[in-house]
């Protein structure tokens, strides 16, 4: 794909309107349960306004639950497989951790406006595969991935 094709594609049509959140106050196991259900790879965090607090990844809760059960970082099994071993004692654990203390506070966002391509320059820059899209006051307006970027892509 040339550039004048990434530059032309608008944010909003890859972007994920209404993604799938948790507020500050929500558990890990609350997390882990939207992610295996809804089959997405990240949440962002947003206060009862609606407005962006931080974001929790599939990755992040991945690595909360290998540690809750010492499991090698190479054991591929995946989020669902690896609930289904948490003992009772480790889901209440997880169950009253907040997504606060496990969250990132500091994520790296961007605006409606933004090209497709300056969005896919700050997954590169930042390794990251998720980008909150915020409008004024750090409203969420949406999501892209990497994924997303990959569909419009292959789309165009």
């Amino acid at each position: 794909m040339n550039t004048a094709k990434a530059d032309s594609v608008p944010t909003h049509s890859a972007m994920q309107r209404q993604p799938i959140t948790v507020q500050e106050n929500e558990t890990i196991f609350d997390a882990v349960d939207k992610v295996c259900t809804h089959h997405v790879s990240a949440l962002p965090v947003v206060d009862e306004g609606g407005f962006l607090k931080g974001l929790i990844s599939g990755s992040d809760l991945l690595r909360l639950i290998r540690d809750e059960l010492k499991v090698p970082e190479e054991d591929e099994s995946s989020t669902a497989k690896l609930v289904a071993k948490l003992s009772e004692e480790s889901r209440a654990r997880l169950a009253e951790t907040s997504i606060a203390s496990a969250m990132r506070g500091s994520v790296v966002t961007a605006k409606q406006k933004d090209s497709l391509q300056e969005i896919a320059k700050l997954m590169v820059i930042h390794q990251i595969h998720h980008i909150p899209i915020v409008g004024e006051g750090q409203k969420l307006l949406g999501l892209v991935s990497s994924m997303d970027l990959v569909r419009i892509f292959a789309e165009n």
